[in-house]
């Protein structure tokens, strides 16, 4: 998987003088050949980083995350410094966070308020139009007249039915 195990990786190469036709399966041969015909040859896999084995690298790295360190001084120093931004960063967020829930419940009594007032307005100019509003009067004759009329209407209206 990752560059170090690569690294960690061997490999054996295995080889022999082939005299004789190879008749079923090659594995078949290689249990037949002896010992002392076989050439070997172990690979060992190094995989490096502007020259130096990677292992080194990502052990120091490891040891400096670690707190046993023996690097050189600015890597631990970037190192913490980096890590004290990102807990500035994240009490900042936390400070943010709780400036934006602040202006949320602001903006909700303001608009509660607003709604109230613009009740309280409307209820008024109900008032004020009840009051500016006479009461229609008519004449104690003519309330007469058409008192008559009414009943006048009624009467004649039983009578047809």
């Amino acid at each position: 998987g990752s560059a170090v195990t690569a690294s960690r990786d061997r490999f054996l190469v295995q080889s022999t003088l082939i005299t004789s036709p190879i008749k079923n399966d090659i594995t078949d041969y290689w249990r037949g050949v002896e010992q002392g015909k076989v050439n070997e040859h172990r690979l060992r896999c190094k995989v490096s980083l502007n020259g130096s084995p990677i292992e080194d690298k990502v052990d120091m790295l490891n040891s400096v995350l670690n707190g046993t360190a023996s690097s050189p001084p600015n890597v631990t120093d970037k190192l913490h410094s980096i890590d004290n931004k990102m807990k500035q960063l994240l009490e900042s967020q936390q400070v943010v966070q709780r400036q934006v829930k602040i202006i949320y419940a602001i903006i909700q009594m303001l608009l509660i308020v607003i709604l109230f007032y613009t009740a309280y307005l409307l209820y008024q100019e109900y008032l004020l139009l009840q009051e500016t509003q006479p009461d229609p009067v008519i004449p104690t004759n003519t309330r007469q007249a058409c008192e008559s009329l009414v009943t006048t209407t009624q009467s004649q209206h039983y009578n047809t039915c």
